[in-house]
């Protein structure tokens, strides 16, 4: 829930800043895994942090109209497949999603975890979570 507030603040910062605007995109991108990683998760000590897949697509909708690079971007377009998977609960679209993407963009260390634990929530092992 930190890291959402943290990535939202940042962008909603940085959208207006003739410097920092292309920048928006990218917190975006990481405030939307935040929020798929939170889905269900119920290990989280505090209780208000876990969100439903409704929270995430209501904040999807609102950074869509924060920046009007993020609707239609790589990014924008894997979290709207992310999020199909987790209707679905299809972790193999998922994992196809991620590994395609990821042959054009890089996935870093830190992404690379936060697809770990939306990948193991779609597969609903929340303990792995922990």
């Amino acid at each position: 829930a930190e890291a959402i507030e943290f990535f939202e603040t940042v962008s909603t910062n940085s959208v207006d800043n003739n410097l920092l605007k292309f920048s928006v995109k990218e917190y975006l991108f990481k405030a939307m895994l935040c929020w798929l990683a939170s889905v269900g998760n119920t290990s989280i000590s505090d209780s208000s942090a876990s969100v439903s897949i409704d929270e995430c697509k209501t904040a999807f909708e609102r950074y869509h109209d924060l920046d009007i690079n993020f609707p239609g971007s790589r990014e924008s377009n894997l979290i709207e497949k992310i999020i199909e998977a987790y209707e679905a609960q299809d972790a193999d679209l998922f994992t196809d999603e991620v590994r395609e993407f990821d042959t054009i963009t890089k996935l870093d260390k830190w992404k690379t975890n936060i697809m770990l634990k939306i990948k193991n929530g779609i597969k609903g092992d929340q303990d792995d979570l922990r």
